[in-house]
């Protein structure tokens, strides 16, 4: 890992130095990728580890409402599209400068529901995205918005 660690770097887990640093060391994949494999709770580590480090119970469901503190701890913008209102977002958040984070809501008719991941945001949609209007085309030649696409381009 590059830059200085500090003292405390030891008694973390991977997964908390990610967090930490912001960057993905060799042993970081080795861990991922050794839990896809042997099909351990690596995964299941990750997701309460980051629960903890947004100060959030991993005792009870989370929602929409928590979202704010895994910004904060990662240092992202999280949008969240909904299956229920038809692939609209239902949370959007514009920290300029922040990279921009997808995920997809399918809820339940009892009102419970489940985030899914989104990695390319443009594959979603099958076509180009705009993260500055947050729409989709299939022409950036006639695409145009408010920054007119020029950040993309």
């Amino acid at each position: 890992m590059e830059g200085k660690k500090q003292k405390n770097d030891e008694d973390m887990n991977t997964f908390q130095t990610f967090i930490k640093h912001g960057m993905k060391t060799k042993r970081y994949f080795k861990h991922v990728i050794g839990s896809t494999l042997k099909n351990t709770r690596y995964s299941k580590t990750m997701a309460i580890t980051l629960c903890k480090e947004a100060i959030l119970s991993t005792d009870e469901a989370l929602s929409i409402r928590n979202i704010e503190n895994f910004e904060n701890v990662l240092d992202v913008n999280i949008l969240v599209l909904s299956a229920r209102l038809g692939n609209k977002f239902c949370r959007v958040s514009t920290k300029a400068q922040l990279k921009n984070i997808y995920l997809y809501l399918i809820e339940n008719a009892d009102g419970t529901g489940h985030f899914h991941g989104i990695g390319s945001i443009n594959d979603f949609w099958l076509w180009v995205f705009c993260e500055s209007c947050l729409k989709p085309y299939k022409n950036k030649g006639k695409h145009s918005c408010v920054d007119t696409c020029a950040r993309m381009w």
